[in-house]
C-alpha cells in the first residue's frame, strides 16, 4: 500500500513539475499556449498601444476577437507572416481585429519604412504604450505576457481574455483554427 501511494506521490510531483516548467516557458515567451477553455482565460484587455491615430486600449476592442501579432521590421519570419495576417483580416473583417504590434527599438521611423514596403497591409499597426520593458532578449508586454521569439501572436476572445498564445512562424494553422473556434465557425 505504501509503495502505491509513494508512486502516486512521485507521479503527482512529476506532473506538477512539468506543469510548472510549461508555465514558465509560456510566461517567458518561449512556448505557445493553445486555445484555452473559457474558464482558464485571464482578462488582459487593459493593455494600451499607440497607433498613428492615438492610443488604443484592448478594452476598446471588446466584442470582437483580437489577434495581436508582435513583430519587428528586421525579423524575416515576421515579414513572411504579413500575407497571412492580411488574408485573416480580410476574411473576418466584421468580427476580428488584427493588430501588428511593433517592438523595433527605432520606434515609428522603422514602422513607417516597413509600411512603405508593404502598402497592402489592411490591419492596425501599433507600438506598445509605454515603451516595453526589454530584459535581454525578452520583451515584457504586461498584462499580455512576455515575448522572446518573433513573431508571437496573442489571441483574445470577445470578452478581452487571453485565449491563446502562438510563438513562431509555423503557427498559422493553429491561429486560423483558434480564430474560427472563437468566432463559432
Amino acid at each position: 500500500m505504501k509503495s502505491a501511494s509513494a508512486v502516486a506521490a512521485v507521479i503527482g510531483l512529476v506532473v506538477l513539475g512539468a506543469a510548472a516548467w510549461f508555465y514558465l516557458e509560456v510566461r517567458e515567451g518561449k512556448a505557445s499556449l493553445r486555445l484555452q477553455a473559457p474558464e482558464q482565460r485571464v482578462r488582459v484587455d487593459g493593455f494600451t498601444m499607440e497607433t498613428r491615430e492615438g492610443p488604443l486600449n484592448l478594452s476598446d476592442l471588446r466584442g470582437r476577437v483580437v489577434l495581436v501579432d508582435v513583430w519587428a521590421s528586421w525579423c524575416a519570419p515576421c515579414i513572411a507572416s504579413v500575407p497571412h495576417l492580411i488574408e485573416l483580416q480580410e476574411r473576418h473583417a466584421d468580427q476580428l481585429v488584427v493588430v501588428g504590434l511593433n517592438v523595433d527599438s527605432e520606434g515609428w521611423p522603422a514602422v513607417e519604412t516597413f509600411r512603405n514596403r508593404f502598402p497592402q497591409i489592411n490591419y492596425t499597426i501599433a507600438r506598445p504604450l509605454p515603451e516595453p520593458l526589454i530584459l535581454g532578449t525578452i520583451v515584457d508586454l504586461e498584462p499580455l505576457g512576455q515575448v522572446s521569439v518573433l513573431p508571437t501572436a496573442f489571441l483574445l476572445d470577445q470578452q478581452g481574455r487571453l485565449a491563446g498564445k502562438y510563438v513562431g512562424i509555423d503557427q498559422t494553422r493553429g491561429v486560423d483554427r483558434a480564430v474560427e473556434a472563437l468566432l463559432g465557425r
